[in-house]
C-alpha cells in the first residue's frame, strides 16, 4: 500500500479540529455548515458547546482520529498544543496566530521550540 503525502491528510483528513473555536468566529461557522461538518471538531476549554456542536477542552479529548488541525490561539500556547497534536496523530497544523518574533523573548522561544516541532508535522503558517 503506497504511503500517504502530508496532502493527502490536508485535503482529505479523517478529522479536521479547530483549536481555539469560538462562537464569534464567522469562518468557523461557516466551516461548520460545510460538507466537513461530519469531521469537524471544536476544541476550546472555555466552551461546552458552539452553536450545538460539541467543543472539546482539548484536542486529546477527541476519540475520533484527527489529521488535520486548525490552531486560532495566542503564539505563547502554540507549542504546547502542537505536542497535544502529536500525542493525538495529527499530520498537519495550520496556524493563525500572532506575536511570535514581533513582541518579546518568550514569543521567540516559542517560535523556536514551534520549529522543533515542524520536523514531525507539516504545517501551514
Amino acid at each position: 500500500m503506497e504511503e500517504k503525502r502530508w496532502s493527502d491528510y490536508a485535503f482529505f483528513p479523517r478529522g479536521v479540529a479547530i483549536i481555539g473555536a469560538s462562537p464569534h468566529d464567522i469562518a468557523i461557522l461557516a466551516q461548520m455548515s460545510t460538507k466537513i461538518k461530519e469531521k469537524l471538531f471544536l476544541v476550546n476549554p472555555n466552551y461546552r458547546e458552539i452553536r450545538g456542536q460539541t467543543c472539546y477542552p482539548n484536542i486529546l479529548a477527541i476519540k475520533e482520529p484527527i489529521d488535520y488541525a486548525i490552531l486560532v490561539i495566542p503564539a505563547l500556547i502554540v507549542p504546547q498544543v502542537l505536542e497535544e497534536c502529536l500525542q493525538k496523530g495529527v499530520k498537519v497544523a495550520q496556524i493563525y496566530s500572532s506575536g511570535f518574533s514581533e513582541t518579546g523573548m518568550g514569543e521567540r522561544m516559542a517560535l523556536e521550540k514551534g520549529a522543533q516541532l515542524s520536523r514531525c508535522l507539516a504545517y501551514l503558517l
